[in-house]
C-alpha cells in the first residue's frame, strides 16, 4: 500500500507512506526495474530525503464488546 501526503504551509514537501506485506515483499519491490529508474531520475527533482523504517508489533488494546445484535 502507498499513501503520499502533503504537508501543511510545506508547499514543496510530501510524505509517502509505504506497507509491505513482510520483508519478502519489500526485497521484490527494491528489485524492480521501473523502481530503480525512480530512484535514478527523481534524484534531479529531489533537494533532500528522510527515510524512516516504521516495524509493525503486535498490539495489545482492549477489544470492544460485542453489541447486542450479534455483529
Amino acid at each position: 500500500m502507498f499513501a503520499c501526503h502533503e504537508v501543511v504551509n510545506g508547499p514543496t514537501q510530501r510524505i509517502f507512506y509505504q506497507l509491505f506485506r513482510d520483508e519478502a515483499a519489500f526485497a521484490v519491490h527494491r528489485r524492480q526495474p521501473h523502481l530503480q529508474r525512480f530512484l535514478a531520475e527523481s534524484r534531479t527533482h529531489v533537494l533532500a530525503t528522510n527515510v524512516i523504517e516504521l516495524r509493525l508489533g503486535a498490539a495489545k488494546l482492549p477489544l470492544p464488546a460485542p453489541d447486542h445484535q450479534g455483529r
